[in-house]
């Protein structure tokens, strides 16, 4: 594909590990299955791209550095560390909805009206730099960062969060992993 504008999908996603752990990629990175990355057959290199496991609802940010899956009924392979994340991992294979973040599209989530807990933990002009952070989020943190367009900006946000005990565990992990300070916003 010459670019990802507007692109999304459903169908199966697997995973690969270990046989292809230290080999390059087709951008020439060294594949490391505990990055966040993924294979996909025809978006371009690199494109970052949101999936969604359907059975469990779990959502990540992973960056298309590969080209893949060899099987026509898979559509997008994922690094162990994502599969683990979306908790596939053991089965192998999972339903999933993937679409391309891309800074002029509706990919990019706008603030929702209904008020819930969010931590920021950033904001952009631009919106490469919102994805690369909320990338580097959801490598250490469950709980979902997502980029909201807001105000001429691009805010990275974590959340909603469900209570206290969980906004106090990602403020803390992202401080200790990455030096990232976070704030409570209501959205």
């Amino acid at each position: 594909m010459s670019d990802s504008l507007d692109y999304s999908e459903t169908g199966v996603a697997s995973w690969y590990g270990s046989k292809f752990h230290g080999r390059r990629t087709s951008n020439g990175d060294i594949y490391d299955m505990y990055a966040m990355t993924a294979a996909h057959k025809t978006l371009p290199i690199p494109t970052y791209v949101r999936v969604t496991n359907l059975d469990n609802k779990k959502s990540i940010i992973v960056r298309v550095n590969d080209r893949g899956p060899f099987h026509n009924e898979r559509i997008i392979d994922l690094s162990y560390a994502a599969a683990s994340k979306l908790e596939f991992s053991t089965t192998g294979t999972a339903n999933v909805f993937i679409e391309a973040i891309d800074p002029g599209t509706s990919s990019i989530e706008q603030y929702q009206t209904s008020k819930k807990t969010y931590l920021q933990i950033g904001s952009f002009d631009n919106p490469e730099s919102a994805i690369q952070m909320a990338s580097k989020a959801n490598d250490s943190i469950t709980t979902p960062a997502v980029i909201k367009a807001l105000e001429g900006s691009y805010k990275v946000v974590v959340g909603p969060i469900a209570n206290n005990r969980e906004l106090l565990l990602i403020k803390r992990t992202l401080m200790l992993k990455y030096n990232i300070s976070a704030f409570t916003v209501t959205l």
